[in-house]
């Protein structure tokens, strides 16, 4: 998870994205469904976040996790971090992947809140097996 010692107050984008984090890789999955926005904790209800919750607790601790950059697009602030996992494995030993990931925040009534599916999330209550095909032409 985030880099020990790395402190951002809760009400800035990075110490959102951190308290996320730092919530799931504790098995808090309350605490973090709470930093979602009002729109995308109701397209993904605690009983659904919380049942990828526990996958998700595995995957954030074996990830370093490094904050790049912040910046503001058409009124959602964008904090991209890089995703690090080393594995001790393979024909010559230790290896690294990392990739950047990107969480679009909003601020509501002062406090920031994650509006899109965040990582390691992205179905949320939208999982593709449960897909409703829309009605067909009326006949």
């Amino acid at each position: 998870c985030p880099q020990p010692g790395t402190e951002f107050g809760l009400n800035s984008p990075e110490g959102t994205v951190h308290a996320y984090l730092i919530a799931l890789e504790q098995d808090q999955p309350a605490r973090a469904h709470s930093l979602l926005s009002s729109q995308l904790a109701e397209a993904c209800p605690l009983e659904d976040f919380v049942t990828d919750a526990s996958f998700s607790k595995s995957q954030i601790s074996e990830h370093r996790v490094i904050l790049l950059s912040t910046q503001v697009v058409n009124g959602t602030t964008i904090v991209t971090v890089r995703l690090s996992r080393v594995t001790n494995s393979g024909p010559f030993g230790v290896s690294e992947s990392s990739y950047d990931e990107g969480f679009s925040l909003k601020n509501v009534a002062g406090s920031w809140r994650i509006s899109k599916e965040p990582w390691p999330f992205f179905h949320g209550g939208n999982k593709p097996d449960a897909k409703v095909n829309p009605p067909g032409p009326a006949s």
